[in-house]
């Protein structure tokens, strides 16, 4: 035929051009139409853009000096000396936990979590910690408080998990008309939260829960993140109203069934802030956190430094407990009015913490790491398809033209390194709130590498033989 005769002739007088059409028509049968039919969840693609991603929040921490409009917190560390001076106790004291939140109340912070699990009881302070809750807090900072939960069944994964008991769910339980008797239900000024966030197969905590449907007794309920109700805080106090905080309440109002375990109602995915933009859906009830915040043992600041007003003040200070709860009861302490707190601990025995892209850090970080960025930049989302071809096709072309001039091994090590430069920009577009996914153009390097090295061995063994193989084999060794 003619026309074969003549694209053959053309492939052979500009090979480089063929090669890297071929290679362009190749990467965009991986982009669009393999990957997401066939590889979309395979645990290969999952590790390659993992793996990307956490390269871009590592790049995105060194490069973020600075952060403007952004609420700073502080931490109230529990930290080793403190624990030690407590006397290495195994629940952490209520009555000091009550010293805690009185001072740090009487501060008045935007709000206060309680990042301390109250379900173990501690019969020396329990009443102390219950008087302090009891307070009518309808005008004070919020307290947040964190309900740690039950587990779901092995034998029946789509039993939802249940509120663990607590001694002090009575200080804080409104009259049951207001939230048709369940404990979840709290006086205005407190709210129970969910503590969880997601750990990954390696060990590595990359999404964060926005909320959870738990079983409180027998009546279905949905539990806010922590994070997300301090990203709403943040949010609130820039408007100087409840805003954020109350669209989060009526949200998850929708999405509970009439019964525990049973389907979440149909609602639409609804978009509880605008600037920046977070939206809660049934289908992603996580996000992945672009972590801003190191942990540094010792440090007195964390974090970039937060500008407003012209002052500058890093975004997250560090307090040792023992410190704070060295000031008369109910004394205000500096530095913590207009700032979100948050009660935890980072000493070495608390089992809370957590492998991150930005290495070990206390649980309590994780929660300012993550309410951080859902209050900066809003639910991380992918760009749409018509943003996502030119940077797709760009990246393969690049390849392709690698693969084109260079052979396998040393085009494979130009296009990985090329790809790690992307991370660059990547990161950069965090701060737009968009994730860019570039797993699936890494897999596309591999799969191209690896079509190659096969077309390689046919023409070998159409050339020389199946000996030829052995004989390439033995060379190898």
């Amino acid at each position: 035929m003619r026309w074969w005769s003549a694209v053959a002739g053309f492939a052979e007088r500009h090979k480089i051009l063929t090669d890297v059409a071929i290679g362009i028509v190749f990467g965009l049968i991986v982009e669009f139409v393999a990957v997401p039919l066939l590889f979309s969840d395979t645990r290969l693609l999952r590790d390659l853009g993992d793996g990307l991603v956490d390269d871009a929040i590592r790049i995105h921490e060194r490069l973020t000096g600075t952060v403007e409009h952004a609420t700073p917190y502080v931490f109230v560390d529990i930290d080793d000396e403190t624990w030690r001076d407590w006397g290495y106790p195994l629940v952490a004291p209520r009555d000091k936990l009550a010293g805690l939140l009185d001072r740090v109340m009487a501060s008045k912070p935007l709000a206060v979590l309680l990042d301390v699990d109250l379900a173990w009881p501690d019969t020396s302070g329990q009443s102390a910690l219950a008087d302090v809750l009891k307070r009518d807090n309808a005008n004070g900072p919020p307290v947040l408080m964190v309900r740690s939960l039950v587990s779901r069944a092995p034998k029946d994964p789509d039993q939802w998990p249940r509120l663990q008991s607590t001694p002090f769910a009575a200080a804080v339980q409104a009259p049951p008309s207001a939230g048709v008797g369940v404990s979840t239900a709290t006086r205005p000024g407190y709210r129970w939260v969910s503590p969880l966030f997601e750990r990954d197969a390696d060990g590595v905590v990359r999404y964060a829960r926005l909320f959870d449907f738990v079983c409180d007794g027998e009546a279905p309920a949905a539990l806010p993140a922590a994070q997300l109700m301090l990203a709403a805080q943040a949010i609130d106090a820039r408007k100087d109203r409840p805003e954020v905080a109350e669209a989060v309440t009526s949200t998850l109002a929708q999405f509970i069934p009439d019964r525990c375990g049973a389907a979440a109602r149909a609602a639409p995915a609804r978009r509880v802030s605008e600037h920046p933009e977070i939206e809660l859906s049934l289908k992603e009830s996580s996000v992945r956190v672009i972590y801003t915040i190191a942990w540094r043992t010792g440090a007195v600041g964390l974090g970039p430094t937060a500008v407003e007003n012209g002052s500058s003040r890093p975004l997250v200070a560090v307090r040792p407990a023992r410190i704070v709860l060295a000031a008369s009861a109910g004394e205000a302490i500096d530095g913590l009015e207009g700032r979100l707190v948050v009660i935890g601990g980072s000493f070495r025995d608390s089992g809370d913490w957590h492998n991150t892209p930005l290495g070990a850090m206390p649980g309590a970080l994780l929660v300012v790491n993550a309410a951080h960025a859902l209050a900066q930049y809003g639910t991380p989302h992918e760009p749409p398809w018509w943003q996502r071809l030119p940077i797709a096709l760009g990246i393969i072309i690049v390849v392709a033209w690698l693969f084109a001039v260079l052979r396998p091994f040393g085009a494979s090590i130009a296009a990985s390194l090329f790809l790690v430069l992307l991370t660059i920009p990547s990161a950069l577009l965090f701060k737009s709130g968009v994730m860019l996914d570039l797993a699936v153009p890494s897999f596309g390097v591999f799969a191209h590498k690896f079509l190659l090295e096969i077309i390689e061995r046919v023409e070998l063994v159409r050339s020389k033989g199946f000996r030829a193989l052995l004989a390439d084999h033995g060379e190898g060794k």
